[in-house]
């Protein structure tokens, strides 16, 4: 009998593991697929904005493969913005807002990382950096989960940088040793990054963070 209810009880185990990496296994096919789906139905770019960036005299743009480079056209930059797309928005949609920066002399390196997920190339900064020697102060920003990208790059690299810019965006978990300047640019009618949460989010950064929040943006 104790044979028996030991065989019973080891048929019920292989059940729930069989049932338990069966939903796993489900789980992740089902997380793999939304994320390939919205990777290749990222937010497309405004091509006019594109274009008419292009035309601008002003400023240069280059494919430089794994970032765009938006770069002023008339002198050499000694201070860049490297900056991390929201989650599955294609890079190049940041162009042309990207190109009046550049137009008063700042250059813009713009990420593009595998999927449109910018935490799946945090470290991109490194290479942007070895690849454009004669600049030597260096800001990195994000969109949304670009920002949180941007932070963690900054956590771990902050000797380098010259301050961090978060756009609707925080950082995860604890950032509060950073030393380099924070701006948090956030807008009163976003639905995502609420104000709430930007509110929240203060106790994660130095005390020193500024925190500008646009009227009505969302």
């Amino acid at each position: 009998m104790t044979e028996l209810k030991r065989k019973h009880r080891l048929h019920v185990w292989q059940w729930v593991v069989i049932g338990l990496a069966t939903f796993l296994i489900g789980a992740v096919i089902v997380f793999a697929g939304y994320f390939l789906y919205n990777s290749v139905n990222s937010l497309p770019a405004n091509t006019n904005d594109i274009a008419t960036a292009k035309q601008n005299t002003a400023i240069q743009v280059v494919d430089k493969g794994s970032y765009y480079a938006v770069l002023p056209s008339v002198s050499s930059s000694n201070s860049a913005v490297i900056f991390y797309p929201g989650a599955f928005v294609e890079p190049s949609a940041y162009i042309g807002r990207y190109a009046e920066l550049a137009q008063k002399g700042i250059a813009v390196f713009i990420v593009r990382s595998p999927f449109n997920f910018a935490l799946l190339d945090v470290n991109r900064a490194d290479r942007i950096m070895r690849e454009n020697p004669d600049i030597t102060k260096w800001y990195v920003a994000g969109h949304s989960l670009g920002g949180v990208a941007a932070c963690e790059y900054a956590k771990s690299h902050q000797a380098k940088l010259s301050g961090l810019i978060l756009l609707a965006s925080y950082c995860n978990g604890n950032a509060t040793s950073l030393t380099i300047p924070v701006l948090s640019i956030s807008g009163t009618r976003d639905g995502l990054a609420t104000p709430q949460k930007i509110t929240d989010s203060k106790k994660n950064l130095p005390a020193s963070a500024q925190f500008v929040s646009v009227e009505g943006a969302n």
